[in-house]
This record gives structure tokens, C-alpha cells and sequence, in this order.
């Protein structure tokens, strides 16, 4: 399997555009999505931002 791992690029403290996300989910490979939720589970954005969080629950 040949698959291309993206990542959702963001600095610290920037705003998440979720239209940006769901984008992002569309296009990204399975790897690339758990690497994003990740990273938004270690900066707290998930708990922070209640459209992220059911966006990433319906991912």
C-alpha cells in the first residue's frame, strides 16, 4: 500500500476553520485523520470547540 500522509497544518493558538477540517476529512487518508485528532486532543481542541468535537465524533 502506497498512501500519502498529510498533516492539518496549524500553530499554536490559531483558530480552526472547520470548513478548512471538513475539507481536510474529505480528502485525507485514514492515518492522516487519526494524526489530526490527536493533535487536537493533545492541544484540547476537541474539548475547547463543542463544532469540533461533533465534527470529529461523526468522522
Amino acid at each position: 500500500m502506497n498512501s500519502k500522509h498529510y498533516i492539518y497544518k496549524r500553530e499554536k493558538d490559531m483558530q480552526i476553520n472547520l470548513d478548512d477540517v471538513k475539507s481536510f476529512f474529505n480528502s485525507a487518508t485514514t492515518e492522516s485523520k487519526l494524526a489530526f485528532i490527536r493533535d487536537a486532543q493533545f492541544t484540547y481542541l476537541i474539548s475547547d470547540d463543542i463544532e469540533l468535537k461533533e465534527l470529529v465524533i461523526n468522522e
